[in-house]
């Protein structure tokens, strides 16, 4: 029978041992390891009831932490990290990197802080502006695109409100803006979609009672 496989109890070479004997583990299984500390054991039994060797860890503590501590506690909504992003810098490394900047020019310490702020919303702000002119720019380029990758299906799904109208109304007006070659190939479904529309309007004057 295997002796207590409990860490505070033994030490693991006795576990496995015991675990080799019991037949818990096969001898084939054995792990690479168990040889070599039969060969070289340890100069001191490492159990669980002896102290850890060695110096305790150091804390590590930067000069900048003091800045960064005052920036979360004052700005938290700009503390926050995409984890996902390695290529960029965090808001509170760009602030930092502000910090030390204006060390170098030889602001005074009691005026360095608020005006790596103010530099900092500045550059935020900017940041945001020009993010906001990208997503613009990407919306006029797609709303500028034909509708070519919208099918009969999703243009017509929705027909009988003024957004599914709307839809139908812009494919035709693009469709006469295309080339030769395109119009070979949205021609068809300019059609459809004018057929269907057609096709709607005269069952509902057929539907109106006399």
């Amino acid at each position: 029978m295997a002796q207590s496989r409990l860490e505070k109890v033994g030490t693991i070479y006795s576990r496995l041992t015991s675990l080799i004997k019991s037949g818990g583990i096969p001898e084939e299984n054995k792990p690479i390891w168990l040889d070599l500390y039969k060969a070289f054991p340890p100069k001191y039994e490492p159990t669980f009831s002896r102290p850890a060797s060695g110096p305790p860890v150091r804390k590590i503590f930067y000069t900048e932490d003091l800045i960064r501590a005052q920036f979360h506690k004052h700005h938290r909504r700009y503390s926050n990290v995409n984890l996902l992003d390695n290529k960029s810098v965090s808001r509170t490394e760009s602030f930092i990197l502000i910090y030390r900047q204006l060390e170098k020019d030889g602001v005074p310490q009691d005026e360095i802080y608020n005006k790596a702020i103010e530099e900092f919303l500045e550059k935020f702000k900017h940041e945001q502006a020009l993010k906001e002119a990208e997503k613009a720019d990407t919306a006029a380029e797609s709303s500028q695109r034909p509708l070519q990758g919208l099918s009969i299906k999703r243009l017509v799904a929705d027909k009988e409100s003024k957004f599914g109208k709307k839809l139908a109304k812009k494919a035709s007006e693009e469709s006469k803006e295309l080339t030769e070659e395109e119009k070979k190939m949205y021609k068809p479904i300019r059609f459809s979609l004018e057929k269907i529309m057609e096709d709607k309007e005269t069952t509902q004057e057929v539907k109106k009672p006399e």
